[in-house]
């Protein structure tokens, strides 16, 4: 199976209008421009969808598509989903027809908003499971180290009280996130950011304070030393009360044919059993308890897409 294609998304999306949605968009990878490939989802937002029919479209989706589909009823997204989603949408007409990209920071929010847990999209769910493991831990002042274009920055600072610093060594990534930080916050969650061109060896110049690390999908990116230096710096040197961390699971790899490393940037992918190894080394050498999980809809013997890893200083 190859990536998912916009033509494919739009097509697929007519489905959601003859099940009683209003207005639809693509929103997820596609939208963005970014990488798709065998394990992304499709990822819709919708209006007007009666929720008695999510759960069908989901699955009418995914049988048409023959992937996972993830559907956003706005009526019910929490805040920091709208966060998310203001990044970019591609609207789709009842012919499958897409129309102009649309940003939700230039438009109407829509009405009647709950709080309820975010969708399933794996690229979200790393997300969901960094911000929920944040929350348990009372992280207000977060670094997250290699920050790209900011997403996550954004989904953090949507919390009342929360800051957060995002570091990149690419100057084009943190020109992204400066130009979507900008659009899709508030002047007063804008103050709350800071951005820094660096890698880990720099943090302790501007750490002032902050009370947790986050590394998404980073570690795999790094080479032996800088592997070590992160361990040493953000554990042994600054000692956050948590340090949290994801990267892809290699054991679900052998569910993709054809593959090797998923990126051809990442150094190395680990399997469960390394991420356990690596982290409790790890965290036994500097005094944390560590913990891992996986993150996306696992595989029975292979496990999830994704791991997470948490390292807490006082074991919580």
């Amino acid at each position: 199976m190859t990536g998912p294609d916009l033509a494919s998304a739009q097509r697929a999306a007519r489905l959601l209008y003859d099940l009683g949605a209003q207005q639809v968009w693509i929103c997820g990878s596609l939208a963005h421009g970014q990488h798709c490939d065998d394990v992304s989802d499709l990822d819709y937002a919708v209006l007007g969808l009666p929720a008695a029919r999510h759960a069908a479209a989901r699955a009418t989706l995914g049988a048409a598509t023959g992937r996972q589909v993830d559907v956003i009823r706005l009526e019910e997204a929490p805040g920091y989903v709208r966060v998310l989603l203001r990044e970019r949408l591609i609207a789709v007409d009842r012919h499958g027809s897409a129309h102009a990209v649309a940003a939700l920071a230039h438009e109407p929010a829509p009405v009647g908003l709950t709080s309820r847990p975010l969708p399933r999209g794996l690229h979200r769910q790393r997300h969901e499971a960094v911000c929920a493991a944040l929350e348990r831990a009372g992280a207000a002042r977060v670094v997250d180290l290699g920050c790209g274009r900011g997403e996550l920055l954004s989904a953090l600072v949507a919390r009342d009280g929360v800051r957060a610093t995002g570091v990149d060594p690419d100057p084009d990534a943190l020109a992204a996130a400066h130009t979507h930080l900008a659009t899709v916050l508030t002047p007063e969650q804008r103050a709350r950011v800071r951005l820094h061109r660096g890698t880990v060896d720099a943090l302790p110049a501007w750490w002032d304070g902050h009370d947790a690390i986050v590394a998404v999908e980073v570690i795999e990116h790094l080479d032996e030393p800088a592997l070590a230096a992160f361990g040493e710096v953000a554990l042994g040197v600054l000692r956050p009360a948590t340090v949290v961390v994801t990267t892809p699971n290699a054991d679900f790899n052998a569910l993709l044919p054809g593959r090797g490393l998923r990126h051809p940037d990442h150094r190395f992918e680990w399997g469960r059993e390394q991420l356990r190894s690596w982290a409790v080394d790890l965290a036994g050498r500097y005094g944390y308890v560590a913990r891992t999980t996986g993150v996306g809809v696992p595989d029975a013997d292979r496990g999830s897409p994704s791991q997470l890893c948490v390292f807490t200083r006082d074991g919580r």
